[in-house]
């Protein structure tokens, strides 16, 4: 067999899952490789990352193991489960029924109440970047027929009219009506707010005067190298999309 046609090993990532409790920054400094200073910041961020890609399984969970005794909250998943994960499917419309979430997207799909979801909100803030800022959303991830699938409620091009009556001009007031009734309905419904306010970044360009990213932080060369390996061109990411994936996956391996 040519050993060019081998498949290349995936990498297997820790991923920050803040908020992280009393934290011995000295002792946790030297596992991904950061003076205590800069990954104090990193302590600070409340947005998911990738901290380590790591080729071997067993590399990947010891290192864990030292973050967690220094109290950090990290998780380890297979870097393929970021690239698999689906792209977005944006809702123009829902209904709430008596059993069910309906969303109207490319095809109907039924959400039962009883099953499990994971609602992950955002909401950004400029960064950096003066153009205009990308628009709010509501990533809604289920398993239906045996398979992840990937819904979102997007600020200007999802109707309220399913919150019968409720709905509001403001896409912010909507989406926390929204969530507070998924809340209500689904027994098994976990909203995740984490990336409310989140500071989106360029993909590309220098950062600001002064300003040092470090490690797998977004746009940075070591992070497109990194997800071009799990898929080509997933680099193309924009941070917002990341950030909801990291978050999906810090849920899925909890």
């Amino acid at each position: 067999m040519d050993p060019t046609l081998e498949p290349v090993p995936q990498p297997v990532l820790v991923l920050s899952n803040p908020p992280h409790g009393d934290v011995d920054v000295a002792a946790a400094g030297p596992v991904v490789g950061l003076a205590p200073a800069d990954l104090r910041l990193k302590v600070n961020y409340a947005v998911p990352e990738i901290w380590l890609a790591e080729d071997e399984q067993a590399a990947a969970d010891a290192a864990a193991t030292r973050l967690r005794a220094a109290g950090f909250r990290v998780v380890v998943v297979p870097g393929a489960a970021l690239a698999e994960i689906p792209e977005r499917r944006p809702v123009p419309v829902f209904t709430f029924e008596s059993d069910a979430l309906v969303l109207e997207a490319a095809e109907s799909v039924r959400l039962a109440y009883g099953a499990p979801l994971l609602a992950v909100q955002c909401s950004v803030r400029p960064g950096e970047a003066k153009a205009a800022l990308p628009p709010s959303f509501l990533d809604l991830y289920a398993v239906v027929e045996s398979a992840l699938g990937r819904w979102t409620v997007v600020q200007g091009a999802t109707e309220f009219g399913g919150l019968a009556g409720r709905a509001t001009a403001s896409f912010g007031t909507n989406v926390q009506t929204l969530t507070s009734e998924i809340e209500r309905r689904f027994s098994r419904a976990t909203v995740d707010r984490r990336l409310v306010n989140m500071q989106v970044r360029r993909r590309v360009g220098a950062p600001p005067p002064g300003v040092v990213r470090r490690g797998f932080s977004y746009a940075t060369a070591p992070l497109h190298e990194l997800l071009d390996r799990l898929k080509p061109g997933l680099s193309e990411m924009e941070h917002q999309e990341l950030a909801s994936r990291l978050v999906f996956l810090t849920h899925a391996a909890g």
